[in-house]
């Protein structure tokens, strides 16, 4: 049994399940996924955020009572396993650095942290991109949006704001990528590509439209509303390049995207002001970051 304990948002949660999906089958053993974080009060008290993993045909057995050092017996015996104490694996204090030694984790082991690293899980890329096949089809906008997509050259653009711009603890911390930034990645994908199509993502898609406005072939991508945000990955995902925020969510839409002739930039400073957390293994060596 790999047990790995979920919180945060849509992309955390894409990462922690990687993370311990990839352990699971390394060990040929059961996932089971915590997901008893959402369940907690003042927990996330700054932005909504609850388990999200259902939208994808993710593999797994979910878990809303920790499954702590001494698993209790009834998740054990659903699955069939003897009680025995789990190993439990923290995110090193030194932020996003890699630790290899995570993927020799054994049965009976439990992952606590972020792991948002594509190392963790590179070797079974494959199969968790089958993980993350949306269960249901597109409603009609979508599959117009698609559509869309599919017939231009389409780069996905997400500028992520949200909490990220109202909340000032999460300001200071994470930061907003800057307009500069969005304007040399569309600078170089214009030298770069033919009459590429932007597709602009976002939290707050007015603002996008009063900011991003410089470019003849832009589509504001705005009919997703918050309860239907992970409808905006799909699209994400179809693109054939991307420039991504300092965002787990858009990191995911241009991660899905499985064409290996695909360029992707992303923000070289992932976080805002002096931040100490290391993020050199955050963004996949083929990636740019500007």
């Amino acid at each position: 049994m790999i047990v790995t304990r979920l919180n945060g948002g849509l992309g955390n949660q894409m990462f922690q399940y990687a993370a311990g999906r990839r352990l699971a089958l390394h060990n040929n053993t059961n996932l089971v996924i915590d997901i008893s974080w959402f369940d907690g009060p003042g927990l996330h008290a700054t932005a909504k955020r609850v388990y999200e993993l259902d939208i994808f045909k993710v593999v797994g057995t979910i878990s809303h009572d920790p499954v702590f050092h001494k698993p209790r017996t009834g998740i054990l015996s659903a699955l069939g396993l003897r009680q025995k104490d789990l190993r439990v694996y923290m995110q090193p204090d030194s932020g996003y650095v890699y630790s290899p030694e995570i993927l020799d984790a054994e049965d009976y082991s439990r992952l606590e942290g972020y792991w948002q690293s594509e190392d963790y899980f590179q070797d079974v890329a494959e199969q968790i991109r089958k993980d993350f096949t949306f269960r249901k089809l597109p409603n009609q906008p979508n599959k117009e949006m698609l559509n869309k997509i599919g017939i231009s050259n389409a780069v996905s653009l997400h500028v992520r704001r949200g909490d990220y711009a109202q909340d000032k603890n999460t300001n200071s911390f994470h930061g907003l990528a800057p307009l500069d930034y969005y304007g040399e990645c569309m600078y170089r994908i214009e030298k770069d590509i033919d009459e590429p199509h932007f597709f602009i993502f976002s939290d707050e898609p007015e603002w996008c439209k009063k900011n991003l406005k410089n470019h003849k072939n832009m589509t504001y991508v705005d009919i997703n509303d918050a309860d239907h945000g992970a409808e905006d990955m799909r699209l994400m995902a179809a693109c054939k390049h991307h420039i991504i925020a300092n965002s787990s969510f858009s990191w995911w839409g241009a991660w899905l995207n499985p064409k290996r002739d695909k360029k992707v930039y992303a923000p070289k400073q992932w976080f805002a002001g002096t931040s100490v957390v290391d993020t050199r293994e955050l963004i996949p060596k083929d990636w740019i970051r500007l």
